[in-house]
C-alpha cells in the first residue's frame, strides 16, 4: 500500500470497456479523517506533499490541535492501533459531509468496519467529528481549496478515462459483480495508499481505491503520473481480498510461523501482524497478475521484482499458483471456494523461506568498489566526490539515506555513467567528522536493475581527518 514501481511502469491502452461505475474525485470524508490524524500526529498521515495545501490546513486549523476529536484519535492509535488503513475505513463507513451519520451502524453483522475501532468508541468519535466540522470551519477550509481540489478532480479523471478497468477485478475474483468503484486521492496521505470497502444499508458495495498523492507541478497542484496504475490495481485488490481472508482466517493461520521469520523486514513496512502480511501477499500476487494481463512481460517482470525486493520473496510463486487457482475453479470465486488450498500454500512456506529469501539474496545486485571505504576514518575532507560502481548497469540510481546518527554529507548532481555502472555524487565535507549514509533502504529503493531486483541496503560510514 506504499508508492511502489512508479516512475518505471507504462500504462498498457485499456483493455475491454467499463462495465461498472467508477466515481473518481477528491472525497471531503478521506481529507476530514486524514487531517483530524494529521492534527493528532499521525505519522502516516504527516507527509502531505501537496504542501500549499497541507500548509493551509496547518494554518486554518492550528487552534483546533486538542479539539476533542483530535484527543480521541490520538487515544485510539494508541490504545486500540487505529492507523493506516483503519483510518480510511472510517472514512468510508461516514455518509457524505457534512452529513457524516452511520452509513451501517458499526456494531451490526454487516459492518466491514476495520475491527480497529470498538463500535462504541467509533460512535464517540463520529459524534466529536461533527462538532468538530462545526467548531473548526471545516466547509470554509474546503471551500478556500476548491483550486486544489478541482486541479486533483480534472487530472485524475483524465489520467484514468482510459486507463482503469474496474471490471477486470470482478474477472479476476470471479464475483457476482455489481460493487461501485471507487477511485480518490488523498491530498494529506503523502505516500499512503488504503483499500477499504463498505457494504452501506441501502446501495451496492463500495470498493475503495485511495491512492497518495505526491507529485505536484510548479504551482503546486497535484500531479498523477500515468504509471498509477499498478497502485491502483494494488488498492482495488485489497477491497476484493481482505474481507475473504478475513471469512477465512482460520485456513491461514499456517502462516503465522512464516511471520515469525520475516517480522522485522514487514514491521519496517508497518505489516504488524501475520493475517496483514496474508492481505498485502495475495494484493500483490494479484497486482502482479494484473500486469501480466495489462503491461508488456518486462514491465511485469519489474513490477514482480519490485515485490520481491520488499521482502515478498515468494511473489512470482504465489501469482502463478494464482492462475493454477482459478483454472480449477473456473467461473466460481476460487478465492473463496479455495481458502484451504490457498490456506496450506501459505503454511507451506515456513519451511521455505529461509531459502527463498538467500534464492532472491544471490540475485541482488552488488557493489564491486566504492572511492570511500566504509569504516575508512582518515578520510581527506577537500574530497568532493563519491563515487560505487556495481557489478551490472543499474537504473534510477537516487536513494540515499541516513545511517543512525551520523552526519549525512550534503549531495549534488548525482549521475551514471554512459554503462550505468558507475554513480558519482558530489559531496561536501567538513574536518574531523563522523559521516554516514546508506545506498537503498532497508527495503529497497533507487538503485536497482533493469529488471527491477533492488540493491540490499549498504551502509558507507567514515571519519574525516
Amino acid at each position: 500500500m506504499r508508492r511502489v514501481l512508479l516512475a518505471i511502469l507504462l500504462l498498457a491502452p485499456l483493455r475491454g470497456v467499463i462495465a461498472q461505475q467508477l466515481v473518481v474525485g477528491v472525497d471531503q470524508r478521506v481529507e476530514l479523517l486524514s487531517l483530524v490524524f494529521r492534527l493528532a500526529g499521525a505519522p502516516e498521515y504527516s507527509d502531505g506533499s501537496i504542501r500549499g495545501y497541507a500548509e493551509a490546513a496547518d494554518r486554518h486549523f492550528a487552534a483546533h490541535r486538542e479539539h476533542e476529536v483530535v484527543r480521541m484519535a490520538r487515544a485510539l492509535r494508541a490504545d486500540h492501533g487505529v492507523s493506516f488503513d483503519a483510518v480510511m475505513s472510517m472514512a468510508v463507513h461516514l455518509s457524505p459531509f457534512p452529513t457524516l451519520g452511520e452509513r451501517t451502524p458499526f456494531e451490526s453483522a454487516g459492518s466491514t468496519l476495520d475491527p480497529r475501532w470498538p463500535p462504541a468508541k467509533a460512535r464517540l468519535f463520529a459524534e466529536a467529528l461533527r462538532r468538530f466540522v462545526r467548531d473548526a470551519d471545516v466547509a470554509g477550509f474546503f471551500a478556500a481549496q476548491h483550486v486544489v481540489t478541482d486541479s486533483a478532480n480534472a487530472r485524475l479523471r483524465r489520467m484514468v478515462a482510459e486507463r482503469v478497468d474496474p471490471s477486470w477485478f470482478e474477472r479476476f475474483f470471479a464475483t457476482p459483480g455489481g460493487e461501485r468503484f471507487v477511485l480518490v486521492p488523498g491530498l494529506l496521505n503523502g505516500g499512503g495508499s488504503f483499500g477499504p470497502s463498505v457494504s452501506p444499508r441501502e446501495g451496492s458495495t463500495e470498493l475503495w481505491a485511495i491512492i497518495g498523492t505526491w507529485n505536484s507541478d510548479s504551482a503546486g497542484l497535484p500531479v498523477f503520473p500515468e504509471a498509477l496504475g499498478s497502485t491502483i490495481a494494488h488498492e482495488f485488490a485489497h477491497s476484493f481480498i481482505n474481507k475473504v481472508v478475513a471469512r477465512h482466517r482460520s485456513a491461514y493461520e499456517g502462516f503465522a510461523p512464516t511471520y515469525d521469520q520475516v517480522a522485522t523486514v514487514m514491521r519496517a513496512q508497518s505489516y504488524g501482524n501475520w493475517k496483514t502480511v496474508v492481505d498485502e501477499s495475495l494484493v500483490r500476487a494479484t497486482t502482479v497478475a494484473w500486469a501480466r494481463a495489462n503491461l508488456s512481460d518486462s514491465l511485469a517482470t519489474v513490477v514482480m521484482n519490485g515485490e520481491r525486493s520488499r521482502g515478498f520473496v515468494w511473489t512470482g510463486e504465489l501469482a502463478d499458483s494464482l492462475a493454477v487457482w482459478r483454472a480449477r475453479r473456473a467461473g466460481r470465486p476460487w478465492l473463496d471456494d479455495g481458502s484451504a488450498e490457498v490456506g496450506a500454500w501459505f503454511g507451506s512456506l515456513t519451511s521455505r523461506v529461509v531459502a527463498m529469501n538467500a534464492a532472491f539474496d544471490a540475485l541482488r545486485p552488488r557493489i564491486v568498489s566504492s572511492s570511500i571505504a566504509s569504516g575508512a576514518t582518515n578520510v581527506d575532507p577537500a574530497t568532493t566526490t563519491f563515487t560505487v560502481t556495481f557489478d551490472r548497469p543499474m537504473v534510477v540510481g537516487w536513494n540515499v539515506g541516513g545511517a543512525g546518527d551520523a552526519k549525512r554529507p550534503q549531495f549534488a548532481q548525482p549521475g551514471f555513467s554512459p554503462d550505468r555502472r558507475t554513480w558519482t555524487v558530489r559531496i561536501t565535507l567538513e574536518p574531523a567528522t563522523d559521516y554516514g549514509f546508506s545506498l537503498n533502504g532497508p527495503l529497497g529503493g533507487g538503485f536497482r536493475t533493469p529488471e527491477g531486483v533492488a540493491l540490499a541496503r549498504s551502509e558507507v560510514r567514515f571519519r574525516t581527518r
